[in-house]
């Protein structure tokens, strides 16, 4: 049997630069849910079409995405640069944050949940939820599900300094 493959693909309008890239921080854009993005000023009914929107680059994950991938704007990293990430969670209770303008090698960051909040190991059993980002304090809160015997346990898993 072959072995099934996943890879997470960013559509995007191939503009020359992303320079007013706004921050994702939760699911549909704020707390509100509302799914706009109220400072968007380069995309309008007139540039969006079929021959403008395209997969620029795609990234291979361990399990389905089945949340809305997250982004975070101009990032300090360890070396000090600045870039935009992306955020993207599996069914396989993965995290990753990837390079979000330009495609890399792979992760550069990623972080697989398999214990529970006291420490117990445990079976993976799939993040279904976005996960929410706290700008201030850099930690990215996962609801991950975990299964100790035959129950499945969801809890919250803060992940600190995800990608810097």
């Amino acid at each position: 049997m072959r072995p099934i493959t996943y890879s997470l693909g960013l559509f995007v309008l191939l503009c020359p630069t992303l320079a007013s890239a706004t921050d994702v921080l939760t699911k549909n854009y704020d707390n509100f849910r509302t799914g706009a993005n109220l400072s968007e000023s380069r995309l309008n009914v007139a540039n969006v079409t079929l021959q403008s929107l395209g997969l620029m680059f795609s990234y291979a994950v361990d399990g389905p995405s089945l949340s809305q991938p997250l982004v975070v704007t101009r990032v300090e990293l360890a070396d000090g640069s600045r870039r935009d990430l992306v955020v993207v969670t599996t069914a396989s209770n993965s995290v990753y944050v990837f390079y979000a303008v330009a495609g890399g090698d792979g992760p550069i960051w990623r972080n697989t949940l398999v214990e529970l909040p006291d420490g117990t190991a445990a079976e993976p059993n799939g993040i279904f939820s976005t996960p929410v980002i706290d700008r201030t304090r850099n930690i990215v809160y996962v609801v991950a599900g975990l299964r100790q015997g035959d129950r499945a346990k969801y809890g919250p898993h803060p992940s600190d300094n995800a990608g810097s």
